[in-house]
């Protein structure tokens, strides 16, 4: 009986061995990891890998490898790594006719030891299908997987999905001819009509800047010095083109296809620009069309200037040609100040009194009161508001309750326009058609003056007077003109430059206030006459075209002057329009009262009437809201 049972199994094992011969082997092999690491052996990060598969790298064939962690690998069966367009593995467990197998073993081969297989390719490989190049422009997906099996496979539990994108944007469209300034020319260009989400811009010049800015696309002359895909006017490559970094004497033709993807005649712009060298980057990516400023260039040199739009792969358009233009002196207004004979200097000082000394003038009187009568304000200022609204709490349901006023804040708004002129006042050069300096440039000058302020009540009896300390912003810009002048005479041209001039002020002020709100309190009457007077001290800068400080013979356009400042006005108590919510607010948060107010501002900041100060103040009005508390 024993010995019938074990012929019985020796004929069941010989019919299992039959049976694993006759079958398609079938290899324990689990994947645990597809990586690309690049030719350092670093790995290319999947935010890297994102938008890495473009026209450049594959023209490059950068050597990447590919790295196969796996596991518990059988001796038979192989092992095989392919790319391809889609799954590559088919319903019949075969791999699919468009796929590309890079890299095949058998098991048996492989080091039973190690768990990790490096397979050496180039971008080139991966990115293109049987027969492909990279001049065909397509974009497409791509998988790597590792298929393991003989005459069957399964397909690794791993599977890396790729996209390729060899097709540039739509080409952008010149919109207005450049304009030069000093050292500096404006540049416009607008979106094509039916260009894609995410695109960028540069700007490139040619011949190239002194300064290069860094390409957000990606050229094969850049990844690997090879010029063998420069772009020609049908879109294809020109392996005649060489690196030349010159200019080219032909005149660039205009490009205004929106359509065109590539819009530049190869034998009208220079080899370097056409095949996208980094050199003659001048700009920053640019999120969006429009107009951009080209600093950093030499007055007196011709430019040729280009815009290419950049796809989200880093792939660039034929670069389309925006125009010439030749960069040349201007005049700002500081030059135009100092050429017309004004007579201020820079610097900050009254006197023999330092920018730092008047200060100390203006904050010392303010900080001797507060440590005479209140040491601790500091922490008052802190804790008030939780101070009074516990106060509050308990009377809040009476009407005749109130916190205490120990200050007060104003933001306020208004028209400003700094003197600077004044001191030409009849002077017979100038007139209606040849106004003086500031005129010429700004106009009437206005802009907004925004201020804000901060009182100090020292005493409420018949009134209240306090102390405000006052600080401002001002800024003001406008075309400069071309510089036809020399260094002892205003230009005479009538022409703007590329290029903007600025005037900034910073005012701050030390000032006495009084308010007349004792009807107010007294008999609820809502109307606040107010004073205020003190001494003001104004910082002030003048900018050139390219957003430096203006410089005439070393004297740097920036400085301060004092002088005193006068304003009056009304305020319109808010409380007595919504008394409850006003009785809540104060409870809530130690406001006590609410004013709406206008006033009148008299700034007379000229250094005390010294000629060597520049004149930047004014008479005008402002008007904000204020709050007690």
């Amino acid at each position: 009986m024993l010995r019938s049972i074990s012929c019985r199994w020796r004929h069941i094992s010989i019919a299992l061995l039959a049976l694993s011969w006759a079958s398609p082997a079938r290899a324990q092999v689990t994947i645990e990891k597809i990586e690309i690491r690049d030719s350092g052996g670093s790995t290319i990060t999947d935010a890297d890998l994102a938008d890495y598969f473009n026209r450049a790298r594959c023209e490059c064939a950068e050597a990447l490898t590919i790295e196969i962690e796996y596991k518990d690998a059988g001796n038979t069966g192989s092992m095989q790594l392919v790319s391809g367009p889609g799954d590559c593995l088919t319903t019949e467990k075969e791999i699919e006719p468009d796929c590309r197998v890079l890299w095949s073993t058998q098991l048996s081969a492989l080091e039973q030891k190690s768990n990790t297989q490096k397979i050496s390719v180039t971008t080139a490989d991966l990115m293109l299908e049987s027969s492909d190049d990279c001049t065909r422009q397509r974009t497409n997906e791509f998988n790597l997987q590792v298929m393991v099996g003989d005459t069957e496979f399964t397909a690794a539990t791993v599977k890396r999905s790729y996209t390729v994108d060899t097709l540039p944007p739509n080409a952008p469209i010149k919109n207005a001819e450049p304009t030069a300034g000093e050292q500096l020319v404006s540049v416009g260009f607008s979106a094509a009509k039916d260009g894609e989400s995410g695109v960028k811009y540069q700007i490139l010049c040619d011949p190239a800047r002194a300064s290069a800015a860094s390409p957000y696309y990606e050229a094969a002359i850049n990844l690997c010095g090879t010029t063998s895909a420069a772009l020609t006017s049908d879109g294809g490559t020109s392996d005649a083109a060489p690196a030349d970094a010159g200019p080219s004497d032909a005149t660039p033709t205009d490009a205004t296809s929106a359509d065109a993807r590539t819009t530049v005649d190869s034998g009208t712009i220079s080899s370097g620009v056409a095949s996208l060298a980094k050199a003659f980057v001048c700009s920053d990516p640019l999120s969006q069309a429009g107009t951009v400023t080209i600093s950093g260039l030499v007055d007196g040199q011709l430019y040729n200037f280009y815009v290419v739009a950049i796809d989200t792969h880093r792939n660039a358009s034929t670069p389309v040609f925006l125009g010439s233009a030749t960069p040349a002196s201007e005049e700002d207004l500081w030059e135009r100040y100092k050429r017309s004979g004004g007579k201020a200097t820079s610097g900050c000082t009254v006197g023999s009194l330092t920018s730092g000394g008047l200060l100390l003038l203006l904050i010392v009187p303010l900080g001797l009161w507060l440590l005479r009568r209140r040491p601790g304000m500091l922490v008052v200022l802190l804790l008030l508001g939780a101070q009074q609204s516990a106060s509050a709490d308990a009377g809040v349901n009476d009407e005749r309750y109130a916190s205490p006023r120990r200050f007060a804040f104003e933001i306020k708004f208004g028209p400003y326009a700094p003197q600077i002129d004044s001191e030409f006042d009849g002077d017979p050069r100038f007139n209606e058609q040849n106004p003086p300096p500031f005129r010429k440039l700004f106009g009437d000058g206005q802009a907004l003056m925004v201020r804000g302020e901060f009182d100090v009540q020292l005493w409420q009896g018949f009134g209240s007077i306090g102390i405000g300390i006052v600080g401002g912003y001002y800024r003001n810009s406008a075309k400069a003109l071309a510089d036809n002048g020399n260094a002892t005479n205003p230009s005479t041209s009538s022409s703007l430059s590329a290029g903007e001039t600025a005037v900034t002020l910073a005012p701050l002020a030390v000032l006495a206030v009084y308010r007349f709100d004792w009807l107010a309190r007294r008999f609820s009457v809502p109307l606040v006459p107010f004073v205020k007077f003190g001494i003001n001290y104004t910082l002030w800068w003048i900018e050139k075209g390219d957003g430096s400080l203006a410089e005439v013979n070393d004297d740097k356009a920036s400085g301060g002057s004092a002088g005193i400042q006068f304003n009056a006005g009304l305020a319109l108590l808010l409380d007595v329009f919504e008394p409850s919510a006003a009785k809540n607010l104060d409870a809530d948060t130690g406001v006590n009262h609410t004013y709406l107010f206008f006033e009148f501002v008299h700034q007379a900041t000229d250094g005390f009437g010294s000629e060597k100060r520049l004149d930047v103040g004014d008479t005008t009005w402002q008007a904000g809201l204020a709050f007690e508390f």
